[in-house]
């Protein structure tokens, strides 16, 4: 009986060239798989980093011309620093890569890594250990410091310029900060739902966390307040004092002075704030990408080629030019008989 897969792409269509596959992906249909796993672009919007064909580096490249790779058998998870840095994990190492030398250095090998996010001078990581959830910081010189949790935890979250951790478990908000002598989780409050995805400010300072029904935020200590109601939010992203969260049909802005909501987007698949300059966020639909300036209607950006097929899940402008992660439904023999396109 024949298996069906999901066979993925990321394609790059640099300012001035045609578009070109750079790496290939597959997942079984209807996984769910964050897109930070898959591709990202630094906040500058100088650097695009992926994941290469076959999970055993990250390519970075830069915008000017040029690549680097920071070699990581069985690539988990991979993040920008605030520092120049790019951070990346497999279940059982770390290692960073210098973005202007192209320098890699090794962080530790901490085993049984689910999930990671960098931190001032460090990285937070959510670890399975002897059975249970365990979330570590190893920090710059190689110290390891640990919040066991013995609960499910559903969603890590970590201040990239600060030590301050964000995580949830089934319906409660958590956080606590590595620079205390003894670190140690302070319950925040409930999160009326399983949490499903989640971001915190560089400084700490914001956390926001959406279930299927509605996006929440939490300032400071405080606990997490409903901010915008809408079923089926799967996106969440925080930049400055901007925030800004979507659902299939609707997109949310917040930033100080108000609130905005963009409707009418049916079929909306993803968002991300724009990095190539331009501003506002980059919204995704099945082919298409749009700019979405708050306050103004949609421009069209761009959208896949008419010879390929599938649908996009994600979509980035950086100061290259386009990057496009899309997926087709394929037989699980093809993935295998298909070359890769060359750069």
């Amino acid at each position: 009986m024949a298996r069906w897969r999901r066979a993925e792409s990321l394609i790059v269509r640099d300012d001035g060239r045609p578009e070109r596959e750079i790496a290939r992906f597959s997942a079984d249909l209807g996984t769910v798989i964050p897109s930070q796993r898959r591709f990202l672009v630094s906040p500058n919007g100088q650097h695009l980093a992926h994941a290469a064909t076959g999970g055993r580096a990250v390519v970075v490249r830069a915008a000017g011309g040029g690549e680097h790779r920071l070699p990581l058998a069985d690539v988990l998870d991979f993040r920008f620093t605030g520092d120049g840095r790019l951070v990346a994990s497999s279940a059982g190492e770390q290692a960073s890569l210098d973005l202007a030398t192209g320098a890699v250095e090794h962080l530790g090998r901490l085993d049984g890594v689910r999930w990671m996010e960098p931190c001032r001078d460090g990285v937070v990581l959510l670890r399975k250990v002897a059975g249970a959830d365990r979330i570590s910081r190893l920090d710059g010189q190689g110290r390891v410091a640990e919040v066991a949790e013995p609960t499910r935890v559903t969603r890590l979250m970590a201040a990239r310029d600060g030590t301050r951790v964000a995580y949830t478990t089934p319906w409660q908000l958590h956080a606590v900060d590595f620079a205390d002598r003894v670190p140690k989780a302070k319950l925040l409050g409930m999160t009326a739902g399983e949490v499903h995805n989640g971001e915190m400010s560089a400084d700490g300072s914001q956390i926001a966390i959406v279930n299927h029904r509605a996006l929440m935020v939490a300032e400071g200590d405080g606990p997490p307040r409903t901010a915008w109601v809408e079923a089926g939010i799967f996106a969440v992203w925080i930049e400055g004092e901007a925030l800004v969260a979507a659902s299939p049909k609707r997109a949310f802005f917040r930033k100080p002075g108000g609130d905005l909501e963009l409707s009418g987007q049916v079929g909306l698949r993803n968002l991300r704030f724009a990095r190539d300059g331009g501003g506002g966020v980059v919204l995704v639909r099945e082919r298409s990408m749009l700019r979405w300036l708050p306050g103004r209607e949609p421009s069209h950006l761009a959208s896949m080629s008419k010879e390929r097929q599938g649908f996009l899940l994600a979509a980035q402008r950086w100061a290259g030019g386009d990057v496009m992660w899309t997926g087709r439904q394929v037989i699980e023999d093809e993935l295998d008989a298909e070359p890769l396109e060359r750069s």
